[in-house]
């Protein structure tokens, strides 16, 4: 069906006039983003440059992991080691930095580690993209809101509610280099309000069966072909739940990797060349609209990082394990006010 309204230029002006003078009329929905500000906004009102990778996004184009979604940016580009995931932003990607100049944001709360400040991108990121809602990407430097890591941009990974996922989800898939991954995800709504969400993930990869590397392509180092040394295994799990001006979110993840590399010198093609790494966290925050333009909140945090690297060198009788450990705890709080001027001049 197709309407036509004819009007002269008095009429025009007057509807236009009964529009908000900030708004338009769009043909879809409209995203908000939060982390831009610290608080939930329309993206065309955020004061920097937005990127939002959307939930159906993720799923048309299958990404497995955070930094594989991050390479669609524009902008945006990616190295991988056979360990750990790297993401350049405009040209910069310094080895060794670590993603230490970008700030990984989980539900607008930091990610990053407090030993290496590392922003985790893999498997080893621990929340499954089956959990994720929306990926935001600020650009530019945000260090004036949020510290040092903000160097090169901000990630927000913002995570689903039971509302958003209700019922039961599951999953088993398979791939290349034996691939095998099972993945479940629960959302209910109790009848007093309380919304729980919950994911968790089992994931194993034999890895390429023999990789090539012409450095070490002598008699000695097996002529370059590292073999049957690229497996991975991890394991997720992610809770929300929330009550009111409640919410509370945690997980844990663990994961081994092979490293097929012969990094820091240690013995070329030895299985036992590996790491071990984890994640931990748990999250309360209370938010409360005290009138009508102040709101409140209050958080309260754990966070946790567990690193071990073991080291093979030599070979036969002389054969040595070298154990790096890099574990950390930590605790904090936090409170804020936002005060909308907007809204108390109105």
């Amino acid at each position: 069906m197709c309407l036509l309204i004819l009007g002269g230029p008095a009429r025009r002006a007057a509807a236009d006039a009964e529009l908000p003078p900030t708004r338009e009329l769009l043909l879809f929905e409209e995203q908000t983003v939060s982390a831009a500000a610290k608080h939930v906004q329309p993206a065309r009102d955020a004061p920097s440059a937005v990127t939002v990778v959307t939930r159906e996004e993720i799923r048309r184009f299958g990404y497995r992991t955070l930094a594989e979604a991050l390479r669609s940016v524009r902008g945006f580009y990616g190295s991988y080691d056979r360990n750990y995931s790297y993401i350049g932003v405009r040209g910069f990607l310094r080895p060794g930095d670590y993603n230490d100049r970008i700030l990984l944001l989980v539900d607008g709360n930091t990610y990053n580690d407090d030993i290496y400040q590392t922003a985790y991108l893999g498997p080893e990121f621990g929340i499954d993209l089956e959990a994720v809602d929306h990926i935001e990407v600020i650009r530019g430097p945000g260090s004036a809101l949020y510290g040092g890591n903000a160097f090169f941009a901000v990630i927000n990974v913002v995570t689903l509610s039971a509302e958003a996922a209700p019922g039961m989800h599951a999953l088993v898939e398979t791939g290349s280099f034996w691939r095998k991954r099972g993945q479940a995800s629960l959302g209910q709504t109790f009848e007093n309000g309380t919304e729980v969400f919950t994911s968790g993930s089992v994931l194993d990869v034999d890895g390429q069966e023999s990789l090539f590397y012409p450095e070490y392509d002598r008699l000695r180092t097996h002529r370059g072909i590292a073999r049957d040394v690229d497996g991975e295994r991890a394991l997720n799990y992610f809770l929300t739940a929330r009550h009111g001006d409640f919410f509370l979110s945690g997980g844990i993840n663990r994961r081994d990797k092979q490293i097929p590399t012969g990094a820091f010198q240690t013995t070329f093609n030895d299985p036992g060349t590996k790491t071990t790494d984890g994640r931990q966290f748990a999250d309360l925050t209370y938010t409360k609209q005290l009138v009508g333009n102040v709101t409140v909140t209050a958080r309260s945090f754990y966070d946790g990082v567990f690193y071990r690297g073991t080291s093979v060198y030599g070979a036969g009788p002389s054969r040595v394990k070298n154990q790096d450990l890099g574990p950390s705890d930590w605790f904090g709080s936090e409170l804020r006010a936002r005060w909308d001027a907007r809204r108390a001049t109105a």
